[in-house]
């Protein structure tokens, strides 16, 4: 993929977010077996695909609609990640 997976046609359209080095670490280890040019490339598109994935599960106002509030995980398996999530601060 090349930058122009989601491009700006105007300057200044865009902004910087710090991401763990460890995330951008991984990113860059899988650079050479894809098609992206640079890791802001496919962060970009890993964002812009769960995002779609997220709106098309959304009701008109927004909300995820019934059928994507199902957990693909177990309760016990939602349990251990929101445990996991805590532990790393993100919760």
């Amino acid at each position: 993929m090349s930058s122009s997976v989601l491009k700006n046609d105007r300057e200044g359209d865009n902004e910087t977010v710090s991401l763990p080095k460890i995330l951008v670490d991984r990113v860059r280890t899988r650079l050479s077996k894809s098609d992206f040019d640079s890791v802001s490339d496919y962060i970009v598109y890993v964002v812009t695909e769960v995002l779609n994935g997220l709106d098309s599960r959304a009701d008109e106002k927004g909300r995820p609609s019934k059928e994507a509030e199902k957990s693909v995980f177990s309760e016990k398996e939602q349990e251990e990640v929101e445990e996991r999530l805590k532990s790393l601060g993100y919760i």
